[in-house]
């Protein structure tokens, strides 16, 4: 079976949000957080949006870039794993040709990465209200 990169966004982001839930994350910050890293991504692309993620420090924004680069990592756009964000900035700047200087392969991972953010948003506002 081939599994779509649908499905790997939706894995990743179940995989996170039960991770998160696991550590007692609040779903709600959880939410908000992949909601502003979504629109960080829309407006000023992917390094903006693991730059964003690495500044705010939180275990929240760690967790979601990790998400955002094995999702990357799982399509093969990416070849290093990360355990945070600033990990995953350090790493994208240090190795931008790879990822960044193909305009097919940036399209493909802007596209991955919104999916998993947004599938993120929304399973984090499902569980935590499934959990009030």
């Amino acid at each position: 079976m081939i599994e779509t990169l649908e499905y790997k966004a939706l894995s990743a982001a179940k995989e996170a949000v039960e991770c998160a839930r696991q550590k007692g994350a609040n779903m709600d910050d959880l939410g908000n957080a992949a909601t502003k890293a979504w629109g960080v991504l829309q407006e000023h692309g992917i390094f903006a949006a693991f730059l964003w993620l690495a500044a705010q420090g939180q275990s929240e924004h760690n967790l979601i870039a990790k998400t955002m680069w094995d999702a990357l990592h799982s399509a093969q756009l990416v070849s290093n794993r990360v355990n945070d964000a600033r990990q995953a900035a350090r790493v994208l700047e240090r190795n931008c040709e790879a990822l960044l200087h193909d305009l097919g392969r940036v399209m493909l991972a802007r596209r991955i990465l919104e999916q998993v953010l947004l599938y993120l948003r929304y399973s984090a506002k499902a569980h935590g209200e499934s959990g009030r």
